[in-house]
């Protein structure tokens, strides 16, 4: 991968990128919510991460995991991370009794042209899918993490087009080889092709030619860009 992934480290970097505050206090409520929904026991969660009972219990009363094991801890209870940490959001990518899984709609729209200042954190509306539709579109996603945005703009013409909805896996926070990616640069947000490139350096593509490519240097400690998620299936939207 180029740019190998914080994990929740970019969590933090993306709070303070678009303006969020802090961790909230009430990480021990979350997680024993988390826990039950997921049926897991203290002891199931001890194995499965190979930490202490004694561990498990802390994080139960407040302590905070490391950034990693956060991570860890998110993909198990398959909550999104933003919710499980800072209180952010809600953990509704779960799964109905019907077998259909809930996934939020976000109040974003990954700008295809320009770039636009985004809320990456508000929630619209919940999505139903099926889970064996996520299981054969869109395989080896983490599920927990799936979210729903909105394209605004034609310079993602013809694959994107303005107001088509994006699924977007946000537990993806590096590029892992070219692709659709949802991503922060410069303060704001863009849905873009991204092709990894020599010099730890990424191109930033437009499929429309009207637009030009811009490339993004990793190396440089002042660069502002993240990873906001990997796009991993798009429907058809409605058309201004």
């Amino acid at each position: 991968d180029v740019a190998p992934s914080r994990g929740l480290g970019d969590v933090y970097k993306r709070q303070v990128f678009y303006g969020a505050i802090v961790m909230s206090n009430d990480f021990g409520k979350r997680f024993t919510e988390a826990r039950k929904k997921a049926r897991y026991s203290i002891s199931d969660i001890a194995k499965r991460l190979g930490v202490s009972v004694q561990s498990v219990y802390g994080w139960e009363q407040g302590s905070t995991p490391k950034a990693g094991r956060m991570n860890d801890l998110a993909s198990l209870f398959e909550v999104p991370v933003e919710w499980l940490a800072f209180g952010e959001g809600s953990p509704c990518a779960k799964c109905a009794e019907d077998g259909s899984w809930s996934v939020p709609m976000l109040k974003v729209e990954a700008s295809a042209g320009f770039g636009m200042i985004a809320d990456f954190e508000s929630i619209v509306k919940l999505i139903q899918l099926d889970q064996a539709w996520v299981a054969r579109e869109c395989p080896g996603v983490t599920r927990g993490a799936l979210s729903v945005v909105t394209v605004d703009g034609d310079s993602m013409e013809p694959t994107y087009h303005d107001k088509d909805l994006l699924l977007v896996d946000t537990s993806v926070r590096a590029i892992r080889g070219e692709g659709f990616y949802v991503i922060g640069f410069d303060g704001r947000l863009y849905v873009k092709r991204v092709q990894p490139i020599p010099g730890n350096k990424l191109l930033v593509i437009s499929d429309n030619t009207g637009y030009k490519t811009f490339t993004v240097d990793l190396s440089d400690e002042s660069t502002q860009f993240i990873v906001c998620g990997r796009v991993v299936y798009s429907w058809t939207g409605s058309r201004r």
